[in-house]
């Protein structure tokens, strides 16, 4: 088991650090975060730590903050295990445990199995360059089975996406964060969309539907936070993530790609 999670807006060390430890039961082998610049800035900055107390860096141009936290269940320990993992300027992190799923060649077939995944999608969008991003990343999931729940972002176009199944992922609209783990006023976003993160309406707006799930109904479920919050209730569709218009129905290292 592992933990994602990120600010989308206006991020500072104490919320992504409070972040952090509230998924910090997920995951104690490691850490990794991404920072991204303001949308007009293509600055970013990955930093990957064996000591998951290590705070992050959070620079003056940071816009944006993704996070995760690392429990082994498959490939190596150590630092070659820790996530996000990058291919052509595209990051993927993932909580979960894929049982099934298609292998790279370039690969080795001990590797984790979040980069396995990224590659794939990678290989559908240089095989496929007109395809939307959601659709390559649809088209990769079909090919995989397991429960997971993952951040996806293409540093070169800025693009941000979540998509999960089972695994689940907490959005909140107006604080723009996201966490494995539920946090006040949270909604549970329906499994078996890929959701896409846009600037004009500050959310993820749901673009591909990539399996058969109840995505239209969530039946009403109580967590405890600890902590945090006395039990919260949520029950139907979250308003964060399909209701507006226009949306589908039914080490440090600077690196430069």
């Amino acid at each position: 088991m592992c933990g994602i999670f990120g600010i989308l807006q206006n991020p500072t060390l104490e919320g992504i650090t409070g972040l952090r430890d509230l998924n910090l039961h997920r995951g104690g082998d490691s850490a990794g975060y991404l920072t991204l610049g303001e949308p007009d800035d293509q600055r970013h900055l990955s930093h990957k730590v064996m000591d998951v107390r290590i705070p992050p860096d959070v620079p003056p141009y940071a816009g944006a903050i993704l996070g995760h936290v690392r429990s082994r269940t498959s490939g190596p320990h150590g630092e070659g295990g820790i996530h996000p993992f990058r291919r052509y300027g595209q990051y993927l992190a993932m909580n979960g445990m894929l049982t099934s799923y298609h292998t790279s060649n370039e690969l080795d077939l001990e590797d984790v199995d979040t980069r396995h995944l990224l590659w794939n999608i990678s290989d559908w969008r240089d095989q496929n360059p007109n395809l939307p991003i959601e659709q390559c990343i649809k088209e990769a999931l079909t090919q995989i089975s397991g429960m997971f729940a993952c951040w996806y972002v293409d540093v070169r176009s800025r693009e941000i996406y979540l998509f999960r199944s089972m695994a689940p992922i907490f959005w909140h609209q107006e604080s723009q964060m996201f966490s494995s783990t539920p946090f006040s006023e949270a909604q549970l976003l329906p499994e078996g969309l890929i959701y896409k993160y846009e600037d004009e309406y500050e959310d993820f707006l749901p673009m591909e539907i990539f399996q058969e799930a109840s995505i239209y109904y969530i039946p009403p479920i109580e967590i405890l936070i600890p902590e945090l919050a006395p039990p919260v209730k949520y029950k139907g569709r979250p308003k964060g993530a399909l209701g507006k218009k226009n949306r589908i129905q039914g080490s440090h290292d600077i690196l430069q790609d």
